[in-house]
């Protein structure tokens, strides 16, 4: 009998810019198809969490595991082919400005597959419309709205069918409205590629309507103070400090 490994899974990590520890005793696992969130205060070290998970930043201690895969006792050949596995938004949507939606979307497919420029425009035109952007190919970033190009940068993210996906503040600077919809089409993109999904946010709003679990990394204490279900760290986490993050009032920051 073979124990299926998760997808992430992080163990007694310690994120460090030399010496100043950011957050140590770092310990997760992200299961498949389940949404996790990174939560806590400004300078906590949500991003910088983030920033390991993608490979930019090795651990100063600990060991990070990809589907059994320790990512960093392996050549960077066999990292890159780890990568090609996620899809990765960033805060300010990484969109290149001078390439059109669709030239922006086809970047992954170009580099990492075989697949002829037609073959590539089916595909970008199926997602564009998958997400709400059916007709928008030949637009320039610029031309669009915020939450339009939030909307392509997920587009770009989604393009190789990736088994992770991961988002930095996905919502940052949206209205509600428009941040309810990209939660829905963060759940709708787990969905439909049946993948894992890893977010960095502050938002109430998107904690509870789309996380399964989340983390809570203190500033203070510089570690973890509590994982679990949103609601479930709201009304029961021994941590006050959690409790109060997850029962503030939504119209306070939104």
């Amino acid at each position: 009998m073979t124990t299926e490994h998760p997808p992430i899974c992080v163990r007694d990590m310690t994120m460090a810019y030399g010496s100043r520890v950011i957050q140590s005793d770092v310990t997760f696992d992200v299961n498949r198809e389940e949404i996790f969130a990174i939560m806590g205060p400004s300078g906590c070290g949500k991003s910088t969490l983030l920033k390991h998970l993608i490979g930019l930043l090795k651990p100063h201690r600990g060991s990070l595991a990809y589907s059994g895969t320790n990512f960093w006792n392996v050549e960077p050949s066999e990292q890159q082919k780890l990568r090609q596995n996620w899809g990765i938004t960033y805060q300010g949507n990484g969109l290149f400005s001078s390439m059109t939606l669709e030239e922006n979307a086809a970047v992954p497919l170009q580099l990492y597959t075989d697949y002829s420029d037609a073959e590539i425009k089916e595909i970008i035109a199926f997602k564009m419309a998958l997400v709400g952007l059916a007709g928008f190919q030949d637009y320039y970033p610029h031309e669009i709205s915020g939450g339009m190009q939030k909307r392509a940068a997920l587009v770009r993210a989604l393009a190789l069918d990736p088994q992770i996906l991961f988002f930095d503040e996905p919502s940052s600077g949206l209205d509600p409205l428009s941040s309810a919809r990209l939660d829905e089409l963060i759940l709708l993109a787990r969905d439909q590629l049946g993948a894992s999904v890893v977010i960095v946010t502050h938002e109430l709003a998107s904690i509870f309507a789309i996380a399964d679990r989340c983390i809570f990394l203190d500033s203070q204490e510089r570690r973890p103070l509590a994982i679990g279900p949103p609601a479930e760290l709201r009304d029961n986490c021994e941590h006050e400090i959690v409790r109060d993050f997850l029962a503030r009032k939504l119209n306070k920051q939104d």
